[in-house]
């Protein structure tokens, strides 16, 4: 298991708010592009699991929701990666497979909040704003 997988399962363990997995956020590759529309607040964090173990989790933003999985089941290859709204992709350009700073960027740490949080401080602020 490398790093990442291991932080992802840490973060996935530790996170109270559950969904339920929706089989139209598969698009038949894998991947869970369709759960960017999931509706959640700005810097909310919720899990998931899909029917073949692979824990999902995701975080709100502004601009749709980022959704960060493992790629294979039950974490086999310990690959993490990601399905985001494309405005999330041009500010930060995560690579494919997702380092274990990618998810503390996207999932915050101790005294520092989640890109969620982050984004709509931002986009609050009268001097910067993203809207």
């Amino acid at each position: 298991m490398n790093y990442a997988n291991a932080a992802f399962e840490r973060l996935w363990n530790e996170t109270n708010e559950t969904i339920q997995f929706d089989e139209s956020w598969n698009n038949g590759t894998g991947y869970f592009d369709k759960a960017v529309k999931v509706k959640l607040k700005p810097g909310q964090v919720v899990r998931s699991e899909c029917p073949n173990d692979r824990m999902i989790m995701m975080v709100g933003t502004a601009f749709g929701t980022i959704v960060v999985f493992q790629r294979y089941s039950g974490g086999d290859r310990g690959i993490i990666t990601r399905n985001d709204p494309k405005e999330i992709n041009e500010l930060f350009h995560f690579d494919n497979v997702l380092s274990e700073n990618d998810l503390v960027t996207i999932f915050g740490t101790v005294g520092f909040p989640n890109i969620g949080l982050r984004l709509e401080r931002l986009r609050n602020d009268p001097v910067f704003c993203l809207t």
